[in-house]
């Protein structure tokens, strides 16, 4: 049963997907025209039956010649593309208007909202003309994005009315359509615990099944996440109502077939939506894999061949974590770093990679991590205390406006 895996940059690297693919009946890859896809063409073609492209006139004929029988996508961007393609080639997918309400987030809080899943009051702005109205209706504090984004990309809290007009003002100069939504202030745990979680959900004939609450450390200013784990830190009736919500979200939304990835905020008045994704959450490959065993990859696949699937929530019996360093807001570039051999040789760390090379470009509001630092300990109290080490022991270099700086990860979670 040939596969088609849609690819652009995502919550699957090319080495994952063929690591949980390349086994099946022809592995099909479809690439998207950006340079992350075109330069992952090389390790695609070494274990897949093709490997296409996205821009082919003649790509439905081509994949109905090699006999695919489902369709998945492990990159937010390519969500669209992928349905389009999926109804060009009569393949299983989520119809059109839960995708477009997956990629649009204007689109998305009415259908949440019509689906009664959602009470957050948010406005649409797509001139600066809008602004009144949207402030009237949402107030402040508030939190300006764009209607199609993702990493947090421009996203900003703004607490007056004239750091919103300023924020609209700004953003509306390289994006087409915003958001406000109402602010969810989420209570307040202790250091490094967010106050939000995310769902992870498979959606089945028979409809979602959310196997899995991923606990999340807190954000970095402004809107930028640090890391994940699993379990998350949540009571048993608090897990439950989670996961109703995400699945009471999911079905508002009208998606049939596929993953989604439900990020939700804790707040005093119980949990709310923050957004819905419709794909694999990200870096959730590696997590799931050492906390359980599961293959979410191979899951998305199975869904998407239409073969059953048998899945239960999960619950790890130690705590597997990933922490993200975020890089400076202030634009730049990293000189050099240090401190990943010291953060290895901590109880409780299995493994540290680096993203960024010395010459690596910094500065700005979405998530672009400088590095990723991996373990497992026994209980969720014994997390605090290796964060803060890790954090203290990692160091960059970057050079911002001439001027040599240097920070450690502890630094750049909280004032980047």
């Amino acid at each position: 049963m040939p596969i088609v895996v849609v690819y652009d940059k995502g919550s699957a690297a090319p080495g994952e997907i063929i690591a949980s693919l390349a086994d099946d009946d022809g592995l099909v890859i479809v690439l998207a025209d950006t340079e992350t896809a075109r330069n992952a063409r090389v390790v695609f073609e070494s274990c897949s039956r093709a490997v296409l492209d996205l821009s082919d006139a003649d790509l439905p004929a081509r994949l109905r010649a090699l006999g695919v029988t489902g369709i998945v996508t492990y990159s937010e961007r390519m969500l669209q593309a992928t349905a389009d393609l999926a109804d060009r080639c009569a393949l299983a997918y989520s119809p059109p208007p839960a995708v477009a309400a997956l990629t649009d987030k204007s689109a998305q809080r009415a259908a949440l909202r019509e689906g009664g899943a959602d009470v957050v009051a948010t406005a649409e702005i797509r001139s600066i003309d809008d602004y009144a109205s949207a402030l009237a209706h949402v107030g402040v504090p508030a939190v300006i994005k764009p209607a199609q984004g993702e990493s947090s990309r421009n996203t900003l809290l703004v607490h007056t009315a004239d750091e919103g007009r300023q924020a609209v003002t700004d953003y509306l100069t390289v994006e087409k359509r915003l958001v406000m939504e109402e602010f969810l202030r989420g209570t307040a745990p202790e250091e490094p615990y967010g106050d939000y979680v995310s769902v992870e959900s498979a959606v089945l004939p028979s409809g979602p099944v959310q196997y899995a609450i991923t606990g999340k450390f807190r954000l970095a200013p402004p809107f930028r996440e640090s890391g994940q784990f699993w379990p998350a830190r949540l009571d048993d009736d608090l897990a439950a109502e989670v996961s109703r919500l995400a699945g009471s979200a999911i079905t508002a939304l009208g998606m049939t077939t596929g993953l989604a990835h439900t990020e939700i905020k804790l707040t005093a008045d119980g949990p709310r939506i923050i957004e819905v994704n419709g794909r694999l959450g990200g870096l959730q490959p590696d997590l799931a894999a050492r906390a359980t065993g599961l293959d979410t990859i191979r899951l998305g696949a199975d869904i998407a061949l239409g073969r059953p699937v048998e899945l239960a929530p999960v619950r790890p019996d130690r705590v597997y974590f990933q922490l993200f360093t975020p890089g400076p807001t202030t634009n730049g570039f990293l000189r050099r770093s240090w401190g990943g051999r010291e953060a290895l040789a901590l109880p409780g760390v299995t493994a540290y990679r680096a993203y960024a090379r010395p010459g690596t470009v910094v500065g700005g509001t979405s998530s672009n991590w400088l590095d990723l630092t991996c373990g497992v300990v026994d209980s969720h109290a014994e997390l605090p205390a290796l964060v803060r080490a890790v954090t203290q022991v990692l160091h960059y270099e970057f050079d911002i406006v001439g001027t040599s700086v240097v920070r450690t990860a502890a630094d750049l979670l909280v004032n980047p």
